[in-house]
């Protein structure tokens, strides 16, 4: 698995109405909001976004109040950490608002990458009024991508339009697991606390919240962990993002493809419960059909474990392993009060109720000698440990 280091570069200021930023907010507070790019080591240097205009042009002054120091331009911040512009091999675009994509020409050695949806949606005059720098954007060769798309090995990007046609957000393979870059469909992570969580209030056209929504729905399927648009929360420790402790994983699809056979569901149910069924197991797959592929769930084992807080009745009904860490259901204390489900950070929640009533969730099989039986029983190696190594790609069957 290639794995990247993410570095958030903050590169100015906009002064904004908090209403802005979360759809349905009703505060009126003003607030200094950041521009943010995102800097990816590892198997290449990549860059994502590159930040508003030079505050003194045509287009900085329109954006006002806006504001930059000399150390926020954006190869002055590369720099800082020891990178050249020269040095980017690629540049993925979220969108090409003024306040991402003003400073694509610093790149000469980079291949720019942004969605064919975001280029055809300047041919909507309603569209092109509301953030774009035509004049700038249009002068540079793109590569274009039609919809979801693995990049390379350890970068993808998901169409997720609202905020414009063809925004896109980005997920990067890390150390803490999956991380989305979500560009300005989510701006600040309030907008998550919600139920259901919200997205950008700007959006595109008046009729394109559901998309919008979808796009939310889309991403918190994949991982918990975003790195939003415009959220100072970002340059605090770790990034503000939540760790994870061990946990089963589901592998790259470009490393080992699961069939949706259904035999980890099946083995977790006979083990766990003696009988197999939906609501037996503590892992799951779905298919997603944009992407064709079976995404696996089980519980990620946060290492803050807000499922074990929110029990009323810690160390008899929700406990924690003393050696492992590991966070498990005493099942005959459990009451049935669903807290720790309504707890669980995930939109695909890891926390089920069985037949009788009583909360389930992964305990990578706590006990067993052989350790998780669904990595066990994979017939296509598709799950594994978060601390092991991956398959090897192209050994797709156990033999």
């Amino acid at each position: 698995m290639s794995l990247y280091k993410i570095t958030p570069l903050h590169l100015g200021d906009i002064t904004r109405p908090k209403a802005n930023m979360i759809y349905g907010y009703e505060g009126d507070e003003v607030l200094d909001f950041p521009l943010i790019a995102y800097y990816l080591e590892g198997a290449h240097k990549v860059l994502v976004d590159t930040g508003g205009s030079d505050p003194e042009s045509e287009q900085g002054k329109k954006a006002a109040p806006y504001s930059r120091t000399p150390q926020q331009a954006l190869d002055v911040a590369l720099k800082a950490i020891g990178v050249s512009p020269e040095d980017i091999d690629y540049v993925i675009l979220t969108h090409l608002h003024w306040d991402h994509a003003a400073n694509n020409h610093l790149f000469p050695n980079a291949k720019l990458f942004c969605q064919k949806a975001e280029i055809d949606g300047l041919q909507d005059q309603e569209n092109v009024r509301k953030g774009y720098e035509l004049d700038y954007i249009m002068k540079f060769d793109y590569e274009l991508i039609d919809g979801d798309q693995v990049l390379f090995p350890g970068i993808s990007v998901m169409l997720t339009p609202g905020h414009t046609p063809g925004m896109q957000s980005i997920v990067v393979d890390t150390d803490m697991g999956k991380v989305v870059l979500t560009g300005d469909l989510v701006t600040l992570r309030q907008s998550l606390t919600y139920t259901p969580p919200r997205f950008n209030a700007l959006l595109y056209r008046d009729a394109a919240e559901k998309q919008a929504q979808e796009s939310l729905n889309k991403i918190l399927k994949v991982s918990i962990n975003v790195l939003p648009g415009h959220d100072p929360s970002v340059f605090s420790e770790n990034m503000g993002l939540r760790s994870l402790g061990r946990r089963i994983i589901q592998w790259d699809p470009d490393t080992s493809l699961c069939a949706g056979c259904g035999s980890c569901e099946v083995v977790c149910s006979l083990i766990h419960e003696g009988v197999s069924g939906s609501r037996s197991r503590r892992i799951f797959f779905e298919h997603d059909s944009v992407q064709l592929i079976h995404r696996v769930y089980s519980c990620q084992q946060c290492l803050d474990h807000p499922c074990y807080e929110a029990c009323p009745l810690k160390e008899k009904a929700m406990l924690i392993d003393s050696e492992t860490g590991i966070v498990y259901v005493g099942e005959q204390a459990c009451i049935g009060c669903k807290l720790c489900v309504k707890a669980c950070p995930f939109e695909v929640k890891r926390i089920q109720m069985n037949r009788a009533g009583k909360a389930i969730k992964c305990d990578l099989c706590r006990g067993r000698e052989n350790g998780p039986a669904c990595i066990e029983y994979c017939q296509c190696l598709a799950v594994g440990m978060s601390d092991d190594q991956p398959p090897v790609p192209g050994v797709v069957v156990k033999v």
